[in-house]
């Protein structure tokens, strides 16, 4: 008999190009055969779809969040319903962990022509300028749903690191975590190998999406007390860097990504033959995807090939989002399995961070 005290994952939320919801984005998702995947090289930047900020976030009031933060909140209200709204229940004991690297481009953008074309600098007010900060949409969440536990602003995958540390401390009780990213066109004319992204489609310019996802993690007690069904089980995590890396994604080192890798195996407790499943953090860009491969395929020398699962061929390049679409991605794979199974989520960002995740479906005891 297997015995965990695991944090579980009972909730989660998803905004993509694909659309509003969890159904619209798994239903792109699936696994693939052994070997590499195939990877979309349109150069078209993924936006999400329109929608109706009054009939999806009825509780905003006028003037309304920066549209980074409304996504942040879809994702989060989509997360927090499948979990069960007494997930967060003790505000004292529930907190809150963002991602996100551009944080709320098209607010500001907006406040800076309002200023520039009402003849230069003037007064603004505090709640606005509050809307322009990297961590904005963190502030919306938690006022939300009231959440007074820790409160974090961190890169990548790691809000689901942070948040297994806060549980297996038993510093909370459910930490809400995810990340969130808009794309602007000051993005999409960024230099990728010295030349325009948007000067021609090719496997060397990135392609670029934007959204939101968001998980419920709680202690395993706490979810169980509740009697809340666990999605999934976070067994371990690992973090590598590789030094010299640039802040845009566009290269690592497969060096980099194995030890990241390994170090998660090592920390969840598992060998490369018990991880049947891969979620890949590369995007379409040869300079990660082909170095992910590599690192892969050293960690399962002499195993079993894993499956994947390729996030970003269906979405893009989301940055802060992508981490946690990555979670989502594998949560889902783990909703479909028959038996136990263990997956690892891939994660690259910029800053040469590289993480490892691996989750598995959740003991029932």
């Amino acid at each position: 008999m297997r015995l965990s005290s695991k944090p579980v994952i009972t909730g989660v939320g998803a905004v993509t190009p694909l659309g509003v919801g969890i159904p619209a984005y798994t239903c792109a998702i699936t696994d693939q055969p052994t070997g590499e995947s195939a990877a979309r090289s349109q150069l078209a930047t993924l936006k999400v779809p329109h929608f109706d900020r009054k009939e999806l976030l009825p509780f905003l009031r006028p003037p309304p969040p920066s549209r980074l933060s409304q996504m942040a909140l879809l994702a989060a209200q989509e997360a927090i319903a499948s979990a069960g709204e007494s997930s967060v229940a003790e505000p004292i004991r529930s907190g809150s962990v963002l991602a996100s690297e551009f944080g709320p481009n098209e607010y500001v953008e907006r406040i800076a022509k309002t200023l520039y074309e009402g003849g230069g600098a003037s007064y603004v007010s505090p709640i606005t300028f509050a809307g322009t900060v990297m961590n904005s949409a963190l502030g919306e969440l938690t006022r939300r749903w009231h959440l007074r536990g820790v409160s974090s602003f961190v890169n990548g995958i790691h809000p689901f690191c942070y948040a297994n540390d806060l549980l297996e401390s038993e510093l909370a009780d459910t930490i809400l975590c995810g990340g969130v990213d808009e794309v602007r066109e000051v993005h999409e004319w960024a230099y990728v190998e010295g030349r325009p992204i948007r000067s021609k489609a090719s496997d060397s310019f990135l392609k670029m999406g934007e959204g939101s996802a968001f998980a419920v993690i709680e202690s395993r007690d706490h979810a169980l007390t509740r009697d809340a069904q666990p999605l999934a089980e976070i067994l371990g995590w690992g973090v590598s860097r590789d030094v010299g890396s640039p802040m845009f994604p566009v290269s690592r080192s497969a060096h980099g990504i194995e030890t990241a890798m390994r170090e998660a195996f090592r920390a969840a407790g598992v060998d490369a033959c018990e991880v049947s499943l891969i979620v890949r953090g590369a995007n379409n860009l040869s300079t990660t995807r082909d170095p992910e491969q590599r690192a892969v395929d050293t960690v399962f020398s002499g195993q079993a090939a894993p499956h994947y699962v390729d996030p970003k061929s269906a979405v893009g390049e989301t940055f802060g989002a992508s981490g946690p679409l990555g979670v989502v991605a594998a949560v889902a794979a783990l909703s479909r399995s028959d038996g136990d199974m263990v997956c690892a989520v891939n994660s690259i960002h910029g800053g040469g961070v590289n993480c490892c995740i691996v989750l598995s479906t959740p003991w029932i005891g």
